[in-house]
């Protein structure tokens, strides 16, 4: 089996939104801000006069202007569903002004991509046979979206615009939810509509990722899936994006004689399908559960300290999961489950789903055994049921994997050494202890660290650059899911901040 050894200043691991969104960046696309648009208005004007009086692109506020980050550090307008940073919820608000309101917000986006002709060499690699990183994966229910169409559009070529080439005279309704399947197809022809096709390596697998002795840059094994060659890249910067949602957590083992179960049931007998958790991916199971099929559904409940994200889904945008946590909360309720009064007085989910008449729901209740045929359930209020099940279908969390990071590496990302996986809290703190930090790079190329608040004039020599906590060891970064970004439209401020810092350092390193 051959190899080959290439350079590059930059290597993100995944291929996802988040992953292309950098890519798209680092090939030489700048953003800049437009303030001639009719409604300005609706922008913050201290935001406004921010961007407007600086020259060139967004790139020199959002890393070197004390001003905006400290007023975005005293802001309390910044979307809370933006986890990473206030950064995310500006450039989320600037991309589509009032989109919550507003599904044609992207027309008035304040923000334009110029090409610079400035480009960092790097390479995406994502273990996807295509980019999309988790969204191009089969989804036998094809089912919709949560968000919008245009809520996961990329920068260059927008959702929108794929859709008219894919279906063409078919005009978008901006409230579609499309088909994953859509989706996907988008995300795979994306790279090559924005030209950056050259930097992504689909279906190829990351085996490890180390810093070299040297400490200055990072040595990273890829092999392609199909022919099995190995690539070695030798890498300045490092960008984690390869998400949280590549494997489901696996079924309870008490389960197991029904998932290995060989004998079959007369056609006659009842059809059950047991579904066990209380997120999107089981509401989809429920709602695409085949006609014939009773339903019986276990999930955790608890609306005060951890409600089910179904909460929050209206009726008039989200009728069948609006429906479904509906059924949930008369469960509850019926299975004396403490509630909350807000959840009580949910006007809005008056209507009744389809499959009320055979669905059955267990809050908060405890798989004892199994056999190849049934379970034995202890429901909230004590009490022991048995139900024969047709099919189980479990969604209880999805974690991503970091064991190709080196032990060391992970030790240096705050990890226990033998940590091998990752979900949306794994680097939660280490973000959140570093958000005010900026890295100060200067021209021999070495870094230091200080808080925004103790900085003080240094030489114009000198290059300031907040990395809002993204950067969780020298020439590491972590975008997307993994810091917990989970919608597609609030990855954008992160890779524009992280893209900013790695096109500044390439300057310098490159002069």
């Amino acid at each position: 089996m051959s190899s080959a050894v290439i350079a590059v200043d930059t290597l993100v691991v995944g291929s996802g939104p988040s992953a292309l969104t950098l890519s798209y960046l680092l090939n030489g696309y700048e953003p800049y801000y437009d303030g001639e648009l009719e409604g300005e208005e609706k922008i913050d004007p201290i935001i406004h006069e921010l961007f407007s009086s600086t020259p060139g692109s967004m790139f020199g506020p959002v890393l070197h202007s004390r001003a905006l980050h400290t007023y975005l550090a005293n802001s309390h307008s910044s979307d809370p569903a933006a986890t990473t940073c206030a950064m995310n919820g500006l450039f989320d608000r600037l991309a589509a002004p009032n989109f919550d309101f507003d599904p044609n917000a992207r027309s008035q986006s304040r923000i334009r991509y110029k090409k610079t002709g400035i480009s960092v060499p790097h390479l995406v690699v994502g273990s996807s046979l295509c980019s999309g990183g988790q969204w191009a994966c089969v989804d036998e229910a094809n089912s919709r979206t949560l968000s919008y169409g245009e809520m996961l559009s990329l920068p260059g070529f927008s959702f929108s615009e794929f859709h008219a080439l894919v279906h063409p005279g078919v005009i978008l309704d901006p409230c579609t939810r499309p088909p994953r399947s859509d989706v996907s197809a988008y995300y795979s022809m994306y790279p090559s509509r924005v030209g950056i096709s050259d930097t992504i390596r689909a279906n190829h697998t990351v085996l490890s990722l180390r810093r070299s002795s040297s400490g200055k840059t990072f040595t990273v094994i890829i092999q392609d899936n199909h022919s099995g060659r190995l690539t070695v890249v030798s890498a300045r910067n490092i960008t984690l994006a390869s998400g949280i949602f590549s494997h489901s957590v696996p079924p309870d083992p008490i389960l197991h004689p029904v998932l290995d179960r060989t004998s079959s049931r007369s056609a006659s007998q009842e059809k059950l399908t047991l579904v066990i958790g209380s997120g999107f991916s089981a509401a989809d199971a429920v709602l695409t559960c085949p006609s014939d099929h009773k339903v019986l559904h276990l999930f955790k409940w608890d609306p005060r300290l951890k409600p089910s994200p179904l909460r929050g889904c209206h009726q008039e945008s989200y009728p069948e999961y609006a429906g479904l946590y509906k059924l949930m909360r008369q469960a509850a309720i019926k299975n004396n489950t403490p509630t909350c009064r807000a959840c009580l007085k949910d006007k809005h989910m008056s209507r009744e789903l389809p499959l009320s008449s055979r669905y059955e729901g267990m809050a908060n209740s405890t798989l004892l055994s199994a056999s190849p045929w049934s379970v034995h359930i202890r429901t909230s209020s004590g009490k022991i049921v048995e139900r024969y099940v047709t099919e189980i279908k479990t969604h209880v969390g999805r974690f991503g994997v970091i064991s190709y990071l080196s032990s060391e590496l992970r030790a240096e990302l705050g990890l226990d050494p033998g940590q091998f996986w990752a979900s949306r809290h794994t680097f939660r703190s280490r973000i959140d202890s570093r958000l005010n930090r900026w890295t100060v790079l200067r021209k021999d190329g070495s870094l230091d660290e200080t808080y925004v608040l103790d900085l003080t004039e240094r030489e114009s020599s000198d290059l300031f650059s907040a990395s809002h906590g993204l950067e969780l060891a020298p020439g590491v970064f972590v975008i997307g899911s993994l810091v917990g970004d989970t919608l597609v439209r609030y990855t954008l401020g992160s890779c524009v901040t992280v893209a900013g810092n790695i096109l500044d350092r390439y300057k310098i390193y490159s002069s």
